[in-house]
């Protein structure tokens, strides 16, 4: 079975409107965007250079058909792409494993929360061909749709259903633990705070690597699992430093 580097990221759909739909619709945007999304020169450049100049491309292939079972070839998904953007504007916290779209196979309730990316307002509607997986992230690599802020206190509802089925079901046992449900409420909290919803994304970071694709000056409460151990916390608030987990972006260092 594949593993899985889980991040929930905070974003909302007048956020997603204006960074991943006005750019996708009006490339000339990306500029002025990416300042909008991250002080930082540096990470700027990366956002325009790594993000949004796949998008005229991926549009090329949309409009000569060159998409195979749903997915843009060679690329990774809009949604991953839209994590990865979310993560340059906010904080998000990091849980090994636990997705709620695995939580989702045992709760079928909490798919339901999920809007896929083409459903929400002001969705180009050529995205529909791509946003292949009903809202929820499927494989390595990619991201769910958004989960809406009205619709927190039915997931956490549904989580905590689950924890009471977790003691005689081992398949639920380690599924949202007490520390990934800390990193997922944390999260959680956060989007509340600011007033938006939530996405969730595999692999975007992968600590054990050190490696990621979007800002990992914004990453929280890390946990890494020993062997025969429960994960490490780092505590909230303590943002991980790029010396610890430095960008595949190489431009972000060496700029």
């Amino acid at each position: 079975m594949a593993s899985f580097d889980v991040t929930f990221h905070p974003f909302g759909a007048e956020e997603i409107d204006r960074y991943v739909f006005d750019v996708w619709r009006n490339p000339s945007l990306a500029r002025a965007r990416a300042r909008e999304l991250n002080d930082d020169g540096a990470k700027q450049e990366v956002i325009i250079t790594t993000i949004y100049a796949q998008f005229a491309a991926w549009r090329a292939q949309l409009e000569t058909g060159q998409v195979e079972t749903g997915q843009l070839k060679g690329t990774k998904t809009l949604a991953f792409a839209c994590a990865a953007l979310s993560g340059y504007r906010h904080f998000y916290s990091y849980a090994q494993g636990s997705a709620l779209a695995f939580a989702a196979e045992f709760a079928p309730e909490i798919a339901n929360l999920f809007i896929p990316l083409s459903a929400l307002p002001n969705a180009p509607p050529e995205l529909a061909s791509i946003d292949f997986n009903g809202g929820l992230l499927d494989t390595n690599y990619s991201a769910s749709g958004l989960l809406p802020l009205q619709h927190f206190a039915a997931l956490r509802c549904a989580l905590d259903g689950l924890r009471e089925k977790a003691e005689s079901s081992a398949a639920l046992f380690c599924l949202f633990d007490e520390h990934d449900r800390e990193a997922l409420e944390s999260a959680l909290a956060a989007a509340e705070g600011l007033g938006v919803g939530l996405m969730e994304a595999a692999d975007l970071v992968v600590p054990a690597e050190r490696t990621g694709s979007t800002d990992l000056d914004k990453l929280r409460l890390i946990r890494q699992r020993k062997q025969g151990c429960g994960p490490e916390e780092c505590g909230p608030g303590e943002p991980q430093g790029r010396e610890q987990f430095p960008c595949l972006c190489k431009s972000t260092s060496s700029s």
